[in-house]
């Protein structure tokens, strides 16, 4: 029974530690360059790296997870998921260190990761709440514009499969079943 009981906490233990995890991206923009109080704050969860993403305009179901909080602005300040937006742009270039802070970083020729030139890659959100003027800038329902002013890539905390819950939830329970039917001697001296 003994080692019934370690197989099972043994199994349990390396499927749990196989869990799936997601790509995020965190992203904020602010209006401070415009000369506005308005700001955005948000991120994105991918299942795949989004540093091999190609570029293009992508569905927003395509993300595991999505959300924005905007606030400052005339209009439309709250919290917004993935019902709000339809489509997302990204054009990450070829060389960009994700270990880092996306923005600013030298894409060659001049060119930084968010500086609006043709070389410097894009991003942009395609929403009610916020719409890309172009890349890396976006409007609020108001008219206040935003300027994407960080981008970081992180992991999402990841959390165990089904099949993991199930073999970790029967090894508890045959854990506590071996415990249940253990003797207990107990002696008098």
């Amino acid at each position: 029974m003994k080692r019934i009981v370690a197989a099972a906490l043994l199994a349990g233990t390396a499927l749990a530690a196989t869990s799936a995890s997601a790509a995020r991206l965190r992203i904020v923009w602010s209006g401070e360059s415009y000369g506005n109080s308005a700001e955005a704050v948000g991120y994105l969860d991918f299942w795949d790296d989004p540093s091999i993403a190609q570029p293009g305009h992508y569905p927003i179901d395509m993300l595991t997870d999505m959300g924005v909080t905007v606030s400052g602005s005339a209009q439309g300040n709250g919290t917004y998921g993935p019902g709000d937006f339809s489509l997302f742009y990204l054009d990450l270039p070829i060389g960009l260190n994700f270990a880092h802070e996306l923005i600013g970083q030298n894409v060659g020729n001049g060119h930084h990761f968010g500086d609006n030139s043709p070389y410097g890659g894009a991003f942009g959100l395609y929403g009610a709440t916020l719409f890309p003027l172009s890349p890396f800038v976006a409007t609020t329902p108001s008219g206040e514009k935003l300027r994407l002013v960080s981008m970081q890539y992180g992991d999402v905390l990841s959390a165990p499969e089904p099949a993991s819950w199930a073999m970790m939830i029967g090894g508890f329970g045959m854990v506590g079943a071996a415990m249940r039917r253990r003797r207990v001697r107990v002696s008098f001296g």
